[in-house]
């Protein structure tokens, strides 16, 4: 997310469970946020 342009980080979508940036193919959830913990790495 940090080195996402403004407009990637625009282009979310609300889900059931968190919040989805399709462009950055990046998931929040709102467990994770409630308890304030970033999201888990992804290995790359």
């Amino acid at each position: 997310m940090r080195e996402a342009t403004a407009e990637q980080r625009d282009n979310h979508v609300p889900m059931r469970t968190g919040i989805h940036w399709p462009d950055l193919d990046e998931d929040l959830s709102v467990e994770r946020m409630i308890e304030g913990r970033s999201a888990a790495p992804r290995p790359r």
